[in-house]
């Protein structure tokens, strides 16, 4: 795993962001990472566009209170990179429906 992290840096290729405050999925480069804030969380690949859930946003709700978007319960485990995560700043949690 570590091969594939350097070398994604080494050849400068892009990496997928979601953002939690906008919604939105786009992509910066891999030596940028380490400016990411905690709202900004890096995806393995894209959610699926036939998610029952979520149709392929990553979200399935927003959340007024903390005005940041509800993560899809199914397409948050597939998509999130965890390997580029510090779980000290960051708290993913999805709510349940009722």
């Amino acid at each position: 795993m570590d091969e594939e992290i350097t070398n994604q840096e080494e050849t400068g290729e892009n990496k997928l962001i979601f953002s939690l405050v906008t919604g939105d999925i786009y992509e910066i480069e891999v030596d940028e990472l380490k400016n990411l804030d905690k709202h900004q969380l890096p995806l393995v690949k894209r959610p699926p566009r036939s998610c029952k859930k979520c149709y392929g946003r990553m979200y399935w709700g927003f959340n007024t209170v903390t005005q940041i978007y509800d993560l899809c319960p199914k397409c948050k485990n597939k998509c999130i990179d965890f390997r580029h995560i510090t779980t000290d700043e960051i708290d993913i949690e999805t709510l349940k429906p009722v």
